[in-house]
């Protein structure tokens, strides 16, 4: 729809936004899966209003439409469809780890629903367009349950990330 004129909107131009965590300066970071070609993470800095981010204009990316309004707003991470290392076919948006493990600290950690995960410094999430090149997978990283992560739905905390699968199981995130 169209920007806000009355109230406050902060965001349109999302498909269909998964979860979002807030980092300690306010910065709302947000996943958006998409429909057929790139899954996002966008981020909507604090204290902004009326962001687009080209939803259905734009699918990561990839232009989907013509006539796109001025001023639409990239995605942090935009990763493209398919199985590969650096592909997801659904997103699942994380957090940023806080906790005491030096491998991951500051990192944003988030993942697909297959089971992958990646991390990046969440400093860089600010710069903008970032893809897949530019992630770090986490496969080093130890589960408590000692079997491998499937179906993942979500990810939430920041001294301790915790994993949940589509059984309700939880995993507990930590660094060797």
């Amino acid at each position: 729809g169209a920007p806000a004129t009355g109230g406050m909107l902060a965001a349109l131009g999302l498909r269909s936004p998964d979860r979002f965590s807030m980092d300690a300066n306010g910065n709302i970071i947000l996943g958006d899966r998409g429909e057929s070609a790139r899954e996002e993470i966008n981020v909507l800095l604090a204290g902004e209003s009326n962001v687009n981010f080209g939803w259905p204009y734009r699918e990561g990316s990839l232009v989907r439409q013509t006539g796109e309004p001025a001023g639409l707003r990239a995605p942090a991470i935009e990763l493209e469809h398919g199985t590969g290392p650096v592909q997801s076919n659904r997103i699942v948006s994380g957090a940023i780890y806080t906790g005491s493990a030096a491998a991951i600290r500051d990192q944003y950690v988030f993942g697909d629903t297959s089971g992958k995960l990646w991390m990046i410094p969440a400093a860089r999430l600010l710069l903008g367009h970032l893809t897949g090149a530019d992630l770090t997978r986490t496969e080093e990283l130890l589960f408590s349950r000692g079997h491998p992560l499937e179906n993942l739905v979500s990810i939430v905390g920041s001294s301790t990330l915790t994993l949940t699968d589509d059984s309700g199981l939880y995993y507990a995130l930590s660094a060797p």
